[in-house]
C-alpha cells in the first residue's frame, strides 16, 4: 500500500504539472470533438453545471467543518496591501488575530467565491465568443484545485502541519509557488555565503591582507577603464 506520505510528495510533483498541462489536453478533446452536435454540447453543458455545483459543494461542506474545529491556536495575518493603512486608521504592523475556525471558514468561502466568479465569467466568455474551452477549462482547474489545497489535505486526508511545513496557517497564497521556492532558496544560500566569508575573514591572521582577490581579466578590465578615465580627462 502507498503511504501517506507519499501520496503527498506524489500529490506535490504532480499536482502544479496537471494544471500546466490541463488546457492543452482539454484544448486537444475539443479539437477531436464535434461541437456543432446537440449531444456532444449538451454533455458539456452537464459537465459544466455539475463541477460547478461539486465544487461550490465541497467548500461550503469544508466551510462546515471549519466552523466546528476546536483548535485553541491563533492565527496571526499580516495585512496583504500596504495601502489599506492609508484608508483605514490603523497602526502600522498591526496583525489581524483570528481563530483557527475562523481562518479555516474564511478561506473556504474565498475559495467558494472564486469558483463562482470562474464559472460565470468563463460562461459570460462563452456567451460572446461561442468556444467552449472555457466552460470545460473553469471547472476542471477547480476540480484539480481541490485535491492540492491545504484546507482539502487538513480536513479530508487528516494531515497536520507538525509533519507537513506548508500546512503551516496562514497559508501560502502565491500563484507562482515553485518560483517562491526558489527565491527561498536562493536567499538561504545567499545568506549560507555570507556566513561562510565571514567565517574566513575571521580565521585570517591580525595584519594578514583582506583584500579581494581578484583574476587576469578583471585586473585587465579596470586597467582599461582607468586609460578611459584618463584619457577623457586629458581631452
Amino acid at each position: 500500500m502507498v503511504s501517506d506520505e507519499m501520496k503527498h510528495q506524489l500529490s506535490k510533483r504532480v499536482m502544479p504539472l496537471a494544471k500546466t498541462l490541463c488546457p492543452f489536453v482539454l484544448m486537444a478533446i475539443l479539437f477531436r470533438v464535434d461541437t456543432t452536435a446537440n449531444n456532444n454540447q449538451a454533455y458539456i453543458y452537464a459537465y459544466y453545471i455539475l463541477a460547478t455545483i461539486l465544487v461550490v459543494s465541497f467548500w461550503a461542506f469544508i466551510a462546515l467543518l471549519a466552523k466546528k474545529n476546536q483548535d485553541k491556536q491563533t492565527v496571526e495575518i499580516q495585512p496583504r496591501y500596504k495601502s489599506e493603512y492609508k484608508f483605514k486608521k490603523r497602526p502600522k504592523n498591526e496583525k489581524t488575530i483570528q481563530t483557527v475556525a475562523e481562518y479555516d471558514a474564511s478561506q473556504c468561502w474565498t475559495k467558494l467565491g472564486g469558483a463562482v466568479f470562474n464559472s460565470f465569467l468563463s460562461g459570460l466568455i462563452f456567451s460572446q465568443s461561442g468556444y467552449f474551452l472555457p466552460l470545460l477549462l473553469a471547472p476542471t482547474v477547480a476540480i484539480l484545485d481541490l485535491f492540492d489545497t491545504p484546507l482539502t489535505k487538513i480536513y479530508v486526508r487528516g494531515l497536520n502541519a507538525s509533519d507537513h511545513p506548508e500546512l503551516k496557517r496562514p497559508f501560502k497564497t502565491s500563484i507562482f509557488p515553485s518560483f517562491d521556492e526558489l527565491k527561498e532558496k536562493r536567499r538561504q544560500q545567499d545568506i549560507a555565503r555570507i556566513a561562510q566569508e565571514r567565517a574566513e575573514r575571521q580565521k585570517q591572521p591580525a595584519g594578514s591582507s583582506t583584500e579581494e582577490i581578484v583574476d587576469k581579466a578583471e585586473l585587465e578590465r579596470r586597467e582599461r577603464k582607468k586609460a578611459k578615465r584618463l584619457a577623457a580627462k586629458s581631452n
